[in-house]
């Protein structure tokens, strides 16, 4: 393994990062909707 394709590793570190970027929006979202229910729970009451 004398030459290393930095393409290859360049994609591979963009896609995790991508990943990581999905993760946490899809975090952000999910408090975001939980927030919203608590937040509706608490008008209904």
């Amino acid at each position: 393994m004398k030459e290393l394709d930095t393409t290859a590793l360049s994609d591979l570190f963009a896609t995790r990062e991508n990943a990581v970027a999905n993760m946490l929006g899809n975090l952000k979202d999910l408090v975001g909707s939980l927030g919203l229910e608590l937040v509706g729970v608490s008008f209904n009451e």
